[in-house]
């Protein structure tokens, strides 16, 4: 029993003492700003806030403009030689005559839509308020986006160090397994702890493993999010 104990506590020793160190070390706030703004850049629905924005922006334009629109004008055109009432009931029969009060030339009407000038203010100020909440939408959506950016940023330096661990371990371990093994082979070494060995040896390559897929998952959980490789961040 106490071979067994030693076997584990020469392979687990490497994580335990590396389990003290601190990855704070490894977190760049310089890469961590360009990060954020590669996914303001790139990320779809971060674009989307902002290209609402945009359309609000032209709408109260739009809506100002059309302050016109209460105004009509028309016109109509009565030319010099032109025949344009035919009065027959003075004489009968006889020619046709011009109607002397129709004014020649071109006339012209302008028309007021009062209740459509009325509601333009109204209209506006509905314009403006749907720019204010597009706006409160994005600056919400901005600091979501930045938020997410940092906690998979974080969550990928942790991996990235939790796989620098396991590696180490693994390492150390195989250099032991190897120790264990040339003693086992001399009969220093019950078949039992040899046995040990060998089983916390492949949990050990499991760790690994198990923590490469983690790292995997998280550094394209972050490239989803600042939609680039991470190698295109300098």
């Amino acid at each position: 029993m106490k071979s067994i104990l030693s076997v584990l506590f020469i392979l687990c020793g490497p994580l335990l003492a590396q389990a003290q160190e601190s990855m704070m070390q490894d977190v760049s706030v310089a890469y961590l700003d360009k990060l954020i703004a590669a996914a303001r850049e790139n990320y779809p629905k971060f674009k989307q806030t902002q290209a609402r924005v945009n359309a609000a922006k032209a709408n109260v334009t739009r809506t100002k403009l059309s302050y016109f629109d209460f105004l009509t004008m028309s016109y109509i055109y009565n030319p010099n030689n032109a025949v344009t009432v035919y009065d027959q009931s003075t004489n009968p029969g006889g020619p046709t005559v011009r109607n002397p009060n129709l004014i020649n030339g071109y006339q012209v009407g302008v028309f007021l839509n009062a209740g459509a000038l009325l509601q333009r203010p109204s209209l506006v100020r509905m314009a403006k308020e749907q720019l204010n909440m597009e706006r409160y939408d994005k600056q919400e959506s901005d600091l979501t986006l930045e938020t997410e950016v940092k906690r998979r940023y974080i969550i990928f330096v942790q991996l990235t160090n939790h796989l620098k661990l396991k590696s180490k371990s693994l390492t150390d371990a195989e250099g032991m397994m190897k120790n264990v093994k040339y003693k086992f082979e001399r009969g220093e070494v019950s078949y039992a702890d040899y046995n040990a060995a060998l089983a916390n040896h492949s949990a050990f390559v499991q760790n690994k493993i198990d923590a490469e897929a983690a790292l995997l998952i998280a550094r394209n959980s972050l490239e989803e999010i600042i939609g680039t490789k991470l190698e295109n961040i300098k």
